[in-house]
């Protein structure tokens, strides 16, 4: 099935399955200070961009998709002191995943600049 065409909830457990994966391959291409380049070439990673087009989403784009997973946790927030009071991301949850991820979600952040510096044009997803 096409990731286009999964419902929200899918689409969220998809994301995180294949964001963990993808990075323990970054990861291990990048063991002992190895310098590597990583390229996304398959248009599901950002449908709307491979056809020359602007505004993926997290509907769209598996890449965007990551990033919005990954805000709750990184965005706005180094790691290095708990979230403000009233956020539904419990600290250790906020701390595991952005100590694993942070670099991550920087670099996605950087992909997409415009949905990192305005969240709200991210769409959303449920992560339950």
């Amino acid at each position: 099935m096409a990731y286009s065409r999964l419902g929200r909830e899918e689409k969220a457990s998809f994301t995180w399955d294949q964001l963990v994966v993808i990075w323990q391959v970054i990861g291990r291409l990048v063991r002992g200070g190895v310098p590597a380049r990583v390229v996304f070439v398959d248009s599901p990673f950002a449908e709307r961009q491979a056809r020359g087009l602007s505004g993926d989403t997290a509907e769209t784009s598996l890449l965007v998709s990551m990033l919005h997973v990954l805000a709750p946790y990184c965005g706005d927030h180094d790691g290095s002191e708990p979230p403000a009071s009233g956020s539904p991301v419990p600290v250790l949850d906020r701390v595991l995943v952005t100590t694993l991820y942070k670099p991550l979600y920087a670099a996605l952040s950087r992909l997409f600049p415009a949905l990192e510096a305005d969240p709200a044009a991210i769409t959303h997803l449920e992560t339950s």
